[in-house]
């Protein structure tokens, strides 16, 4: 099955964009081109004007000018488009896509889970992996409170894949796939993380995180 992990970097020239890339080569890429299985893409949403530098980075990385116009965390609430979508299925073939963020990690054998838990599906599937949260500068490890269904690491397959369009947010993915007749497999903890640098909403260590190592 064709596989590709998922990923925004669509930031505005400056120094968020050139943080959030360094950031994005030192950890996210990194522990993906460190996978075992390497049998997949990694696509990348961004701004046009850096699909050339992102190719760069590895082979094994695809750019898409993504149409919605994005322009960084506090732009994309407010003009309502946490929710906006793509037709990647369609488009570009993919049995399985997963969503990841520039700034998460995934350990070794993130990306042959993904599929074991994809060969088992006898129709569409969404995977939710339970996050945990890494603090960036003590690394403690924090168990995340949520709804894992909810998840912000999720993988999705789909065999009619025009009945299903990638979503940027995470919160509707649940919905979508059981529309279409779906099932829901929750993976346990300790495949990917979340990790907490502060410069955005999501990646602060939050008051019901409870602390684990």
């Amino acid at each position: 099955m064709r596989h590709a992990v998922v990923i925004r970097l669509k930031y505005r020239d400056g120094e968020e964009f050139e943080w959030r890339l360094a950031f994005f080569r030192a950890v996210c890429l990194r522990s993906l081109l460190n996978q075992r299985d390497q049998s997949f893409d990694i696509v990348v949403l961004c701004n046009p004007e850096h699909e050339e530098r992102l190719r760069s980075l590895s082979e094994k990385i695809v750019t898409i000018n993504m149409d919605v116009p994005i322009s960084g965390d506090a732009d994309y609430r407010r003009k309502g488009e946490r929710n906006s979508v793509m037709p990647f299925h369609y488009d570009l073939d993919y049995d399985i896509q997963t969503r990841l963020d520039s700034d998460d990690i995934v350990m070794d054998g993130f990306t042959e889970k993904v599929l074991k838990v994809m060969d088992a599906a006898r129709g569409p599937r969404l995977a939710c992996f339970k996050a945990r949260r890494l603090h960036l500068d003590t690394l403690h490890i924090y168990r995340v409170h949520m709804d894992h269904r909810r998840s912000p690491f999720l993988s999705v397959y789909n065999p009619r894949r025009d009945t299903f369009i990638y979503e940027v947010g995470h919160g509707g993915w649940k919905d979508r796939i059981l529309e279409i007749g779906g099932d829901i497999e929750v993976v346990n903890a300790g495949h990917c993380y979340q990790v907490a640098h502060g410069r955005n909403a999501s990646t602060h260590i939050k008051r019901r995180d409870k602390l684990l190592r």
